[in-house]
């Protein structure tokens, strides 16, 4: 899992999500506070939507494809 910061985590799931989760602290074996599993198209839309251009089709979709590993 990627630690952000602060006992934030996140992981790519098998089916293509994403998984957060709030440790307790920056420890990767502290109790976990809070977790929540992100489906790749809310995922790409959270991505685009935090781009510069904001979320359009356009960037969507290239977020879609780069967190899918799609040739763009």
């Amino acid at each position: 899992m990627f630690h952000a910061h602060d006992g934030w985590y996140f992981e790519r799931t098998p089916d293509g999500g994403v998984r957060i989760l709030k440790r307790k602290n920056a420890r990767p074996d502290a109790p976990v506070e809070a977790e929540i599993e992100i489906d790749a198209y809310v995922w790409a839309s959270i991505v685009s939507h935090v781009s510069e251009q904001g979320d359009i089709a356009e960037t969507f979709n290239q977020a879609l494809k780069l967190h899918q590993g799609e040739d763009q």
